[in-house]
C-alpha cells in the first residue's frame, strides 16, 4: 500500500466515480469518524492534523 500527500492548486473538486466512491474536504478540527491508528490512511490524517492545526 502506497500513501502521498500534495498541495491542492484550487477549482473545482471532480469526483471520479470509478476510483473512489465517496470523498470531502475536511478541516483539521472538524473531521469525521476516523480510520484506527495502525492504519496508513488514520498516519496520513494525524499527519495532517498535526501539521495545519
Amino acid at each position: 500500500m502506497l500513501s502521498f500527500t500534495a498541495e491542492y492548486a484550487g477549482g473545482d473538486f471532480v469526483l471520479e466515480e470509478a476510483e473512489i466512491a465517496e470523498a470531502g474536504w475536511f478541516a483539521p478540527d472538524a473531521l469525521p469518524l476516523l480510520p484506527p491508528p495502525p492504519s496508513i490512511a488514520r498516519r496520513l490524517i494525524d499527519w495532517f492534523v498535526d501539521t495545519y492545526r
